[in-house]
């Protein structure tokens, strides 16, 4: 056997070194993974039908509450509050009284007109004697001048005297003491203030002792078995209304619910700045929850359809000027382009692209495209 050189030793440990090389590679090496290829998912999505309905489209105007009346209630003379009978809230009736004056002045006035006036017509008595015996004496004077028994002169004194008794001064005296006690008797009595309407006491500004000033508002009485909803209607919808015409009206303060209202008044011309017309809606207030000064929200409607289509409004999307929705079928969302009419605070008018029954997806859409997947999770039906 022939001995082998050191090179080939050396090739042969090389070839040894990579075979175990090799070995261990093999037995360490992981198998390959494969490549994933995942499902596509379905968008969860909720769907609400077609239907077919009435709709009202309505303009939302502002509005203040205003009582049926407001009377603010005056002293007609100067005088020192002596009562004030009722309190602030107090309900009162036309003609009760409100507020008394001192009347101590007065009714010195009153006492001395009537003694004047006794006087007045003692003196027409006595005048009234004075003219008959003046009269009777004309006539006598009047013969005697005929016999020729009196002169001229005496005739025409005899004459004067009965002029003078005639002239009627102390009946223009009784007259004058007639109305001075008028007066008096007149400002006695308004010393007493009544109120004019039935109604609230909504404010009082006296109390007993101040002075009441001649036409100055003491009290203010409110009348609000019914009350009114004043607003601003434009220009643009003045037209649609006419005193008569049932409205509704929303006041927050007492009810979530409308209430239904009439038109009461209306402007015939628009306000010279804010170009808009004033309108009075009638409420019933029988029992007196709605109260002057409160905010209302008058709801006019300005179109209405009946028997049309309808589909929640939140399911229209607007992409540009195109308006659409998504509609599943078999699984998946359907974009389709739809034509819409007027829409109210739920629902909108379908005119073109959709029918009677068709599923549209009101949960959800926002992220869909036409052909995506999809799983109806739910009904958005209303």
């Amino acid at each position: 056997m022939r001995k082998l050189s050191k090179k080939q030793w050396l090739a042969i440990g090389l070839v040894g070194v990579l075979l175990i090389a090799g070995a261990i590679a093999v037995i360490t090496k992981k198998p390959s993974e494969p490549v994933a290829n995942p499902e596509v998912r379905p968008t969860p999505v909720k769907t609400a039908a077609v239907k077919s309905g009435s709709l009202s489209q309505t303009v939302n105007l502002a509005a203040r509450i205003v009582p049926d009346a407001e009377v603010g209630v005056v002293s007609k003379i100067t005088g020192t509050v002596a009562q004030v009978p009722v309190q602030l809230g107090d309900r009162v009736n036309a003609g009760q009284t409100l507020i008394q004056l001192d009347t101590w002045d007065i009714n010195l006035q009153v006492q001395q007109a009537e003694a004047a006036l006794e006087v007045a017509q003692a003196n027409q008595r006595s005048a009234a004697a004075l003219q008959a015996n003046a009269r009777a004496n004309l006539e006598r004077m009047q013969q005697l001048q005929q016999q020729g028994l009196v002169s001229q002169r005496e005739l025409e004194a005899a004459q004067l005297a009965y002029d003078q008794a005639a002239a009627g001064v102390a009946d223009a005296q009784v007259r004058q003491a007639e109305a001075t006690l008028a007066s008096a008797r007149n400002q006695l009595a308004n010393a007493t203030i009544t109120a004019p309407i039935n109604g609230l006491v909504s404010s009082r500004k006296v109390d007993p002792g101040d002075t009441a000033s001649a036409n100055t508002p003491l009290l203010t009485l409110v009348s609000i078995d019914q009350v009114f909803a004043e607003c601003n209607v434009p220009e643009s919808e003045v037209g649609l209304i006419t005193p008569g015409k049932a409205i509704t009206v929303k006041v927050p303060a007492v009810s979530s619910q409308p209430i239904s209202g009439t038109l009461a008044q209306l402007a015939p011309a628009a306000d010279a700045q804010s170009k808009a017309f004033t309108a009075k809606i009638a409420l019933p207030n029988p029992g007196e929850s709605i109260k002057p000064g409160m905010f209302g929200e008058v709801e006019l409607v300005v179109a209405e359809r009946r028997d049309v289509l309808l589909v929640p409004k939140e399911a229209v999307l607007e992409r540009g000027e195109q308006r659409l929705v998504f509609i599943v079928k078999a699984d998946q969302a359907v974009e389709t382009r739809i034509k819409t009419g007027i829409s109210d605070n739920l629902n909108t008018e379908i005119l073109d692209g959709l029918q009677l029954g068709e599923q549209v997806v009101v949960s959800g859409q926002t992220a869909l495209q036409n052909g995506t997947p999809v799983e109806t999770t739910g009904s958005g039906d209303r």
